[in-house]
């Protein structure tokens, strides 16, 4: 059996690595899309600190970058991570399950 290459895992191998590579992508590419939030906050923050001593305030606002970007890249990180215990209960059920929002890039 060791020797024996069986079609099925091998299909649902290359999806659950399209699957991994795909989710990769996405998280990157809106990491990516958050620095300009994130440093137009920064600069905002620090835009004030002549005014420290009179009427300093924290701009929270200026924060939704760093904390809009981890709140949605810990969601697609729960939504990953839902994906793949369904898929496992289907493969390990025999059922043949395509993971969507999935880039082949293994064929």
């Amino acid at each position: 059996m060791a020797g024996k290459k069986s079609n099925y895992l091998d299909e649902q191998g290359k999806a659950a690595v399209n699957f991994n590579l795909s989710f990769f992508l996405y998280r990157f590419l809106l990491g990516l899309t958050f620095i300009p939030f994130f440093i137009k906050g920064i600069f905002n923050m620090f835009s004030h600190i002549d005014q420290i001593y009179d009427n300093f305030h924290f701009n929270f606002p200026g924060m939704f970058g760093l904390l809009g970007g981890i709140s949605i890249i810990g969601i697609l990180s729960l939504i990953r991570f839902t994906f793949i215990i369904l898929v496992a209960i289907k493969a390990n059920n025999g059922e043949q399950f395509n993971y969507p929002i999935t880039i082949k890039f293994i064929k």
